[in-house]
């Protein structure tokens, strides 16, 4: 009964909060649709991820997270030369990864 009237009291809390909102401007739908649309694109972008071979996938994750090309080599144990190709070919596999729809993705029909 107690939680009863505690929740019921948070309500009445939260809707007299926002009765006193102004409603939103077109800046600030702007701003929730760019929102909304870089974590679609985020999904699409972890989702086409898993599709790289692990090898260009651990190059692309290393030069993400702010290292060199070189110092990914490194990292890796490869050549710088196969450390930039193994990035190109990562870049250009993800970039026709997400640019396929959802339901075609994983497939090599291209």
């Amino acid at each position: 009964m107690r939680e009863l009237h505690r929740s019921a009291a948070r309500r009445r809390a939260l809707v007299s909060k926002l009765a006193g909102r102004d409603l939103l401007d077109d800046d600030d739908i702007e701003r929730i649709e760019a929102a909304v649309d870089a974590v679609q694109a985020a999904g699409a972008l972890t989702d086409a991820l898993d599709d790289v071979p692990p090898g260009e996938r651990e190059m692309l994750l290393l030069v993400a997270d702010g290292r060199t090309p070189g110092q990914a080599a490194d990292e890796l144990g490869i050549s710088p030369g196969a450390a930039w190709t193994r990035l190109s070919r990562a870049r250009r596999r993800l970039r026709a990864l997400v640019s396929k729809p959802p339901e075609r993705r994983g497939t090599d029909d291209d």
